[in-house]
């Protein structure tokens, strides 16, 4: 599927397909925004992990991102998912200055430590109560 991919997206398109953690880290540092139009996405781990390096999202307002991204503050989510709405996402984000830093805090709350923190205080809580 890459090679037609690569074909459809023409000779101003670079897809890379599988990269290593180092050349993502590079990718997103060097990022100015994340473009992901999925709809219903269950959670949407690649927004938050762009997050975590600072980077604002771009996402359609449902499943995952919707919970996940702050509008305008985070990056910015948008409704149609149509190629108009998704015009419009990326004017109003190109209008707006994102805080890296912010988003880099924001996207902590849902890191592998935060998680093992929140399951340890609910499970002593329900060992508490017994």
């Amino acid at each position: 599927m890459l090679a037609r991919l690569r074909e459809a997206a023409g000779a101003g398109v670079e897809l890379l397909g599988a990269v290593s953690d180092q050349q993502l880290h590079r990718l997103y540092a060097g990022a100015k925004t994340l473009l992901y139009p999925a709809e219903d996405e269950d959670f949407g781990m690649v927004p938050v992990e762009a997050m975590g390096h600072g980077v604002p999202v771009i996402a359609h307002r449902s499943g995952g991102p919707s919970k996940t991204v702050i509008d305008g503050r985070t990056g910015v989510l948008f409704d149609e998912l149509s190629e108009q709405g998704l015009v419009e996402a990326i004017e109003r984000a190109g209008s707006h200055s994102f805080d890296r830093q912010v988003i880099y805090r924001h996207a902590r709350q849902f890191s592998r430590q935060e998680f093992v923190k929140q399951l340890e205080e609910f499970l002593g809580g329900v060992t508490a109560r017994r």
